[in-house]
C-alpha cells in the first residue's frame, strides 16, 4: 500500500507517521508544507511519478485549526491534486471539520445534513469538500471534531502557551464540545484505508471525533489540572472569561457529530479523549525539557 501524505509537520501528519512508520507492508512519502505552497503542479507530477494508492491531504485541516492560507490558491493545489489523483488512480482522503456546520442549531450533525459555515474558515472548508467530491470519484471527506496534539502549530498549542503564561483564556460559555486526538484520527484513517485496500466499497463522506462531549470550560479546566502536574501551570494564576470571539485563542466551536455511519459501514467506533491528553501532555513536557537540557 503506497501513500503520499500532505503535510507531515502539523499535528495529524505527524500522528499518521508515527501510525504507518511501523505498518507493514506500508510504503509512504510526505510532501512538507512548505512545498505545498504554490506548488499545484509540482505536487500533481509527484502523484503522477509515485502513484500512490491513497493521498491523505493533512494539509487543509492544519491550515483551518491555525486560521491561515485558506485562499484561491490553496483550493487550487486541491483541486489539482485530485485531478493527478484521478489519472493515476489513486484515492484522496480529504480531511475536513465539524466546523462546515452552525452550532446554533445544537444536537448531532450527520452526513446527510446540509453545511451551513459561519466563517471565512468554514466556508472555505466546504468549498474544498465540493472540489473533492466533483474532481475525484473516489474519495473519502472525513469530518473530524477539534484535532488536538502533541505537535505542530495549532490552537491547542497556542491555548497552552496562554495558560502558561497567565493570559486570559476567552471561552464561549456552554460551548459543547468533542475534543479529537490526533493519533486516533491517524488510526481511523488508517482503518479506513486498510478496508479500502481490500476492495471495501465505501466511499463518500464520513464523521469521526471522540465519545465524550463537555463543555469548553470543562475541557479547559481538565486540561489545567493535569499540565498542573507538570508544574507548568499556575492554578492561582488562571483566568477565564466568557466570550462569543474565541475562535483564534480558546477552544473553537466544533458542533458535535453524529458518527453511525462510520461504525455501520468500517466498524469504527468513537474513543474517549481523556487518556490521550494525559499522553498528549506528557509528551509535550517531556520534550519542552528535553529541549532545554
Amino acid at each position: 500500500m503506497k501513500i503520499l501524505i500532505l503535510d507531515d509537520e502539523g499535528q495529524l501528519g505527524n500522528a499518521l507517521i508515527g501510525v504507518l512508520g511501523p505498518a507493514v507492508g506500508v510504503e509512504y512519502r510526505v510532501v512538507p508544507p512548505d512545498l505545498l505552497v504554490g506548488a499545484a503542479q509540482g505536487v500533481a507530477q509527484q502523484i503522477a511519478y509515485y502513484r500512490p494508492d491513497f493521498i491523505i491531504n493533512a494539509h487543509s485541516i492544519e491550515l483551518a485549526e491555525t486560521h491561515q492560507g485558506l485562499d484561491k490558491a490553496h483550493a487550487q493545489l486541491v483541486k489539482t491534486c485530485c485531478g493527478a489523483a484521478s489519472a493515476a488512480g489513486s484515492v484522496v482522503i480529504h480531511i475536513s471539520s465539524a466546523m462546515v456546520f452552525d452550532s446554533a442549531r445544537g444536537g448531532l450533525f450527520s452526513e446527510h445534513d446540509k453545511p451551513r459555515p459561519r466563517s471565512a474558515v468554514s466556508r472555505a472548508l466546504v468549498e474544498l469538500e465540493r472540489l473533492v467530491m466533483r474532481n475525484n470519484e473516489r474519495h473519502i471527506v472525513l469530518r473530524c471534531g477539534w484535532i488536538f496534539g502533541p505537535y505542530g502549530g495549532g490552537m491547542f498549542s497556542s491555548f497552552l502557551r496562554r495558560l502558561e503564561l497567565g493570559q486570559e483564556i476567552s471561552l464561549h460559555p456552554g460551548l459543547l464540545c468533542t475534543p479529537t486526538p490526533s493519533s486516533d484520527v491517524a488510526q481511523v484513517i488508517y482503518a479506513m484505508m486498510l478496508q479500502l485496500d481490500c476492495g471495501a466499497d465505501c466511499w463518500g463522506t464520513y464523521h469521526y471525533s471522540s465519545s465524550d462531549t463537555i463543555t469548553s470550560r470543562g475541557f479547559a479546566e481538565t486540561v489545567v489540572t493535569l499540565a498542573a502536574n507538570y508544574g507548568n501551570v499556575d492554578l492561582a494564576n488562571i483566568h477565564f472569561s466568557d466570550s462569543d470571539q474565541f475562535e483564534h485563542y480558546g477552544v473553537p466551536y466544533h458542533p458535535i457529530l453524529d458518527c453511525r455511519k462510520i461504525l455501520n459501514c468500517y466498524g469504527i467506533k468513537q474513543r474517549p479523549w481523556r487518556s490521550a491528553l494525559t499522553t498528549i501532555l506528557k509528551t509535550i513536557y517531556q520534550q519542552a525539557e528535553s529541549d532545554r537540557q
